[in-house]
């Protein structure tokens, strides 16, 4: 121990004596430590940190599922009937509780506000088991009522911003939706769960109404595993199939953990992250390694005045450890306060629902990320000490005790052929950081120019939101939806507006399984999964949608007529690929369904939904569809503009009022910007990620200099001998440039072999990266080999440029 405290002084000192050797090596740690921890803080808070839920690896979500002939599952909202008959054949669970979402109107403030209300059934209190932080939980009683109770709890936002976190709020009554609901509970700060929930009413599951788009929750019961939970739900789904003559023979009960609900393939740009950040901190290492060695060369007449005196070679290297631990220590420390500064910024890299319905943040540095710290710092100091230390252990020190040795003396073969390893070594790990770092700007330049299918400049969008109460799906919501639209046309500046069921780039979607005609029809099994869209006629104009054949909605495709659709072209293409789509028909697979004629083939439509959903898409008129679910959702207005669309929010807004004063207008965005905003995550990632890489380059630099113009100072006298003897200062300057372009090149070599199995790794994260990605490793490897060259081309220069004379005389 007491040897160890000895070490420890006298590092310190030593490191004192050489601050700027000391700041390059602890700066070098931080950034690759820090780095590190910032990026695992983010993997920590997505994957392990602790939801607010108790015991969150028992809670599973399920969810109906259907497999088409295609072979591909697609996951849907559990149908009423399918959650009714959960309950009748559990025996895993110890509680099922279905969540249903809704954006409906809170009046009786200036405006109406739209807010995310959650249908919940009883369950929740034995399922995800989270109550109110004040006031109370719905009683047996309320939950049994449903709706009709009367009783409502509120999200904590909500509670702060129209009730100033006052506890007066209990009991008092809020409208929604025409309906009165009396606050009996607030819940805890953060918890927005579901779908960013800001209230939360009771409601009762009934078959009979076949409802549908359950969000479904099941608790496993204590000593059940999950896959015995998953098995079981075989069952079910064989039991609603027998109970259900409408399910299809390819109907499923799917299920996922909570946390895989919540993140909901929004990780890939973290564990693309934590991908190439690795490779950062390699590289400190392998840096820091090299400064160590060079130095430990330069001190080499210490170490064997040290021999001399008695050191044992074992005490030698523990001497070199202690100092390299020391400086990871201290990398350590600024790693830290980098981590925590970069944490400020990186909350929007993480799931969304992570952070919005869960209140967790990537900022907060608990045990697990320090002790992560902590490790990664003992893996540097470890790292970059030990070859080092070895390497000074093997060195032969009576020869530098000799009187007038040279300077060269302890400069061995072995000492050479490590700093050119490490050269080699440096120049493939840079390129692997750098090529990673071009594969996320390549992935993030395609989504940023992706072709939309439409055009989103001065395309205004919002959203409002009819009352369930004054406006049920039907007829009348047909009337005020055809009312909006006429005073919105009436603005001037505005060029036309239409409407949709599912903003393209806003993340929902509806889905629908249909059969084609021609294509198997008499067999259950043949159905196809699909995206399902309601529009106005004149939505194709208003969002630039181009129309390739055939024609889109008019006034007379409405109630009365015979149903009509339009599909994208990827539908025509896959279920017509040799015959004009126009004229086919297609029908819903529910029993009934009437089939409807396509009059018109439309440009495919880029969708941000689920990557799991189908490309294919059929719009219906909504005026014909104004009956179905999917006409009750909120309404996307689409309006396309004259002028900058920030400009006409105002007058819209004023002629949405002008129709029905009572519906609440919201998301409001130019598409531009709104696509823009979507790719945030992204963008975060590729500048944090370019950082890295143009740090890596600095460090790869900075190697590949150090070793060239160590290799020049050990070599002065070589280098005076070989001018003396008549060799051109050209010949030399070559000499230098092609050993340290011949080891950056070797690098390059293995360092594509890394980055080329990197970005197959990649892949399956990043959605526009493809194969093997030539483009970024090209320009990597161009980007190192000239960074290569300025790093050699300034020891060669010094080279060249010796005094034979002088170089001879110094030794």
């Amino acid at each position: 121990m007491q040897s160890i405290w000895q070490d420890l002084r006298y590092s310190f000192r030593l490191l004192a004596k050489s601050p700027a050797f000391t700041a390059i090596v602890v700066l070098t740690l931080a950034l690759g430590i820090g780095g590190n921890t910032a990026i695992f803080s983010l993997v920590n808070t997505s994957f392990f940190r602790p939801l607010p839920v108790p015991e969150p690896e028992r809670v599973l979500r399920l969810l109906d599922s259907l497999r088409g002939p295609d072979g591909h599952p697609r996951t849907f909202g559990m149908h009423s009937q399918n959650v009714v008959a959960l309950r009748e054949v559990n025996k895993v669970f110890d509680g099922i509780v279905a969540l249903r979402g809704e954006d409906l109107t809170l009046t009786g403030g200036d405006e109406p506000e739209r807010i995310a209300v959650i249908y919940r059934s009883e369950g929740w209190s034995s399922t995800l088991k989270v109550q109110p932080f004040l006031g109370r939980d719905f009683s047996g009683e309320e939950e049994k009522k449903g709706v009709d109770s009367g009783v409502a709890l509120i999200s904590y936002g909500l509670w702060l911003r129209s009730y100033g976190a006052n506890a007066s709020a209990l009991n008092k009554s809020m409208r929604i939706d025409d309906r009165s609901f009396q606050i009996v509970g607030v819940m805890p700060q953060g918890f927005n769960f579901p779908y960013d929930a800001q209230v939360w009413v009771p409601f009762v599951v009934n078959a009979a109404d076949r409802a549908r788009d359950f969000a479904v929750f099941a608790r496993i019961k204590p000593g059940v595993t999950v896959e015995r939970a998953r098995r079981s739900l075989d069952e079910v789904s064989a039991r609603i199939k027998q109970g259900y003559r409408e399910t299809l023979p390819g109907y499923s009960v799917a299920s996922m953990t909570l946390r895989e609900n919540l993140t909901d393939n929004e990780d890939n740009t973290i564990l693309a992250l934590l991908c190439i950040v690795g490779f950062l901190l390699l590289l400190a290492c392998t840096n820091v390694a090299n400064l160590l060695l060079a130095r430990s060369v330069v001190r080499a007449r210490e170490y064997a005045i040290r021999a001399a005196l008695g050191a044992s070679r074992m005490r030698q290297i523990q001497q070199t450890l202690t100092e390299s631990l020391l400086l990871a220590a201290l990398g350590c420390a600024g790693g830290l306060l980098f981590a925590t500064w970069l944490n400020r910024y990186a909350d929007a890299l993480l799931p969304s629902n992570i952070g919005t319905q869960m209140g967790l943040s990537a900022a907060q540095l608990d045990f697990r990320v320090l002790c992560f710290a902590v490790c990664a710092s003992l893996f540097a100091g470890g790292v970059a000490g030990v070859v080092p230390a070895l390497a000074r252990a093997r060195s032969d020190s009576p020869d530098m005790l000799k009187e007038g040795g040279r300077s060269g003396a302890g400069h061995g073969r072995g000492t050479s052929r490590l700093l050119s390893g490490f050269v080699i070594a440096e120049t493939a790990v840079a390129l692997v950081l750098v090529a990673g770092t071009g594969f996320m700007v390549q992935d993030f330049r395609r989504l940023q120019h992706r072709e939309l299918g439409f055009q989103p400049h001065r395309l205004l969008t919002m959203e409002f939101l009819p009352s369930q109460t004054s406006y049920p799906p039907g007829a009348r919501r047909t009337a005020l939806l055809r009312h909006v639209l006429e005073e919105v046309t009436a603005v001037p500046g505005v060029s036309s507006a239409g409407a949709t069921t599912v903003n393209p780039l806003g993340g929902g979607n509806w889905g629908a399984s249909i059969f084609v005609e021609g294509i198997g029809t008499s067999d259950v099994n043949s159905a196809f999964n699909i995206n399902h869209r309601l529009v106005t006629q004149d939505l194709f104009r208003a969002m630039g949608i181009t129309l390739l054949r055939g024609r889109v909605f008019t006034d007379m495709d409405n109630e009365l007529s015979e149903p009509v659709a339009v599909v994208s072209e990827a539908m025509a293409r896959r279920f017509w690929p040799n015959e004009d789509a126009v004229g086919k028909r297609v029908r819903l697979t529910r029993q009934n369904a009437p089939w409807m004629t396509i009059v018109g083939v439309a440009g495919n439509v880029h969708d941000s939904g689920d990557p799991g959903d189908p490309i294919e898409t059929w719009y219906l008129p909504y005026a014909q569809q104004a009956s179905t679910p999917a006409a009750g959702d909120s309404l996307h207005l689409m309006v396309r503009v004259e002028a900058d669309p920030s400009s006409m929010v105002s007058a819209i807004k004023q002629a949405i009022w002008r129709a029905d004063a009572s519906l609440a207008v919201f998301r409001v965005s130019a598409m531009d910007n709104y696509y823009s905003e979507s790719l945030e995550r992204e963008r975060l990632g590729t500048r944090v990620m370019s950082f890295f890489g143009v740090f890596g380059l600095l460090l790869a630099a900075l190697g590949v200099y150090g070793v060239m113009a160590f290799s020049v100072a050990q070599r002065k006298r070589e280098i005076g001998v070989r001018i003396a003897l008549g060799a051109d200062r050209r010949e030399i300057l070559s000499l230098i440039l092609r050993r340290g372009l011949a080891l950056t090149c070797v690098g390059l070599v293995l360092g594509s072999l890394l980055a080329a199995a990197l970005n197959r790794v990649l892949a399956s994260f990043l959605s526009e990266v493809h194969g093997v990605e030539l483009t970024p490793l090209v320009i990597a490897s161009v980007l190192l080999l000239g960074v290569a060259l300025l790093a050699c081309f300034l020891p060669a220069k010094k080279a060249a440029s010796v005094d034979p004379l002088v170089a001879l005389r110094s030794e």
